[in-house]
């Protein structure tokens, strides 16, 4: 998603509202708080802390999106009492939006209720996209490639 602009740099307004172009290049009207959280969303989606919960990315972005703000044009994460989170693999700089996310579920008081359950050891699924399964690499490499997908994307270890 992009905001449209005139020749002159300025941004397209129509009702009141600016103008983005979609990635399917279609066009809206955004208001900001809306551009910002469908923004936010895509982080969400494309963030590989999802791997590790069982709720899917909207439910996550719904939850913990109001951790999030745009400040001096820069996504900064914010903690539960709204003092900016800071790496801790990055001493001095603030934690960028997989990091924050990271900490926000770590330090969420349920989060066993959203974390994909482990594994037994040595369990095995026939099913791709089992989350929280083991699948043996035969048996991946038997799958087309969008089932592979779906398989490490719900979850599955593939085991040798």
């Amino acid at each position: 998603m992009k905001l449209k602009l005139n020749k002159d740099g300025s941004a397209v307004v129509r009702n009141g509202a600016p103008v983005y172009v979609l990635d399917n290049g279609t066009e809206r009207e955004i208001d900001g708080a809306a551009a910002m959280k469908l923004a936010i969303g895509k982080h969400f989606e494309a963030s590989p802390v999802m791997n590790k919960l069982s709720i899917p990315a909207g439910m996550a972005a719904a939850f913990f999106g109001d951790s999030f703000q745009i400040q001096g044009g820069k996504l900064v994460a914010l903690d539960r009492s709204g003092v900016q989170m800071y790496s801790s693999t990055r001493p001095g700089e603030l934690a960028n939006f997989d990091e924050a996310f990271d900490q926000l579920v770590a330090s969420y008081p349920s989060k066993a209720k959203i974390l994909r359950s482990p594994a037994a050891p040595g369990a095995t699924s026939g099913q791709p996209g089992a989350g929280g399964k083991t699948m043996n690499r035969a048996q991946f490499e038997k799958l087309m490639p969008k089932d592979r997908l779906d398989v490490v994307r719900g979850g599955t270890t593939i085991t040798d």
